[in-house]
């Protein structure tokens, strides 16, 4: 029983979030600009090419 938790506990261990590094950052900006830049468009009534999307 002590090894089947042991198991477990390394296993929980292992999804432990990592840490994010700088461009986990970037990334997380230019969608955040992304979407905003989107719904300024969709407000000005833009039609927008289903492609793009």
């Amino acid at each position: 029983m002590n090894f089947i938790a042991q198991l477990l506990r390394n296993h929980t261990a292992e999804k432990k979030t990592r840490r994010k590094t700088f461009a986990d950052y970037q990334h997380e900006l230019l969608l955040r600009q992304g979407r905003e830049q989107f719904r300024k468009l969709v407000k000005q009534g833009l039609s927008i090419p289903v492609v793009y999307l």
